[in-house]
């Protein structure tokens, strides 16, 4: 007897093709990335005195592209993205592409 299951095979072919299409629109010209504690705001003096980002002390990255944002710190990753896009709403926004 054959376990294939058809209808299953189709269903989960259908999920990998729905990816979501989306792009990130950063809200302020830059946006600033904690690379320790995870967090983002909208200036490195933030989490850091200029002493310190100059001087390599801290590990404070800043975007100015959603695009770079989007593959450097959420991995392409829609899930990661909607996250952050949560819990920092006045600093990105998630724009689905059709």
């Amino acid at each position: 007897m054959n376990n294939f299951d058809l209808r299953k095979y189709l269903a989960e072919g259908r999920l990998i093709k729905e990816e979501i299409n989306y792009q990130i629109e950063l809200l302020v010209p830059e946006v600033a990335f904690n690379v320790e504690s995870g967090e983002l705001a909208d200036s490195p003096y933030e989490f850091a005195t200029e002493d310190e980002i100059e001087n390599g002390e801290a590990d404070v990255t800043t975007y100015t592209d959603g695009d770079e944002l989007d593959e450097w710190v959420f991995g392409r990753n829609y899930d990661n993205a909607l996250d952050f896009a949560k819990r920092y709403p006045n600093l990105i926004k998630i724009n689905k592409k059709r």
